[in-house]
């Protein structure tokens, strides 16, 4: 597989080229937020799927995958304090994310590569907060995906009940680690539940069949590529069931 490594306005990408990429064909775009710099996850998930692609299950696509320099910062919706042990309190600039994406990302993969509209948009952790949030602040993605996401983060669930998505045909994806809600931290230890509402939320915001919800073994960082793999089958499938 081909990548190509680049940069715009303060965030790293990188772009995964489907096999016998063509200049004059239309690809379907999945745009992955990362959490830290590097290609690995995505390379990892893209040889995973190369079957599938290959036999015709699923079609050829672009995979963008980009870095924030401050994740606690620019994934997250709006100002919280820290939760981690030794870690910092939360930026609240995903607003900012979400306009760069529609403003800038977005424009400049399609002036460059043969994509077609309304990609894919997806994350893990605190990204796939971030990646949810963003169905709420845009209508230019057409599906999302959360992969064990942040949804314990305060304030999320009372949002996801006051707003509606901005693109109400969107689909959405929703996975957890079985073991991630047995956490010993209070406020991590309540993903489970909070994950599990905010699927019953978007089953009520969304068309019949439009929103997915699984739960993998083990813990948040078990089997990482293989769930971005998942995530994105479902994603990029014609007629996902």
């Amino acid at each position: 597989m081909k990548i190509l490594e680049e940069r715009c306005g303060g965030w790293a990408y990188w772009v995964c080229l489907p096999p016998h990429f063509r200049e004059d064909a239309g690809y379907p775009l999945a745009c992955l937020l990362l959490n830290s710099p590097g290609s690995g996850t995505m390379e990892q998930a893209m040889t995973i799927l190369s079957p599938k692609i290959q036999s015709g299950i699923l079609p050829p696509f672009l995979l963008a995958g980009l870095a924030p320099e401050d994740p606690n910062g620019a994934y997250t919706p709006w100002p919280g304090k820290a939760v981690f042990r030794g870690g910092g309190d939360f930026g609240g600039r995903a607003g900012e994310t979400v306009r760069f994406l529609e403003e800038r990302f977005l424009p400049g993969l399609e002036s460059r590569f043969p994509v077609l509209p309304r990609p894919a948009l997806l994350g893990y952790s605190l990204a796939g907060l971030c990646a949810l949030y963003a169905l709420y602040e845009t209508d230019r993605f057409g599906s999302f995906g959360s992969l064990s996401g942040s949804l314990w983060y305060e304030g999320w669930l009372p949002f996801m009940e006051g707003n509606r998505p901005k693109n109400g045909a969107a689909r959405v994806y929703l996975s957890l680690g079985s073991g991630e809600e047995r956490s010993r931290n209070p406020v991590l230890a309540t993903v489970g539940e909070r994950t599990r509402a905010a699927a019953r939320l978007l089953r009520g915001q969304l068309p019949q069949g439009g929103t997915f919800y699984e739960e993998s073994p083990g813990g948040h960082f078990k089997d990482v590529p293989q769930r971005h793999a998942r995530a994105l089958e479902w994603l990029m499938k014609r007629d996902p069931s």
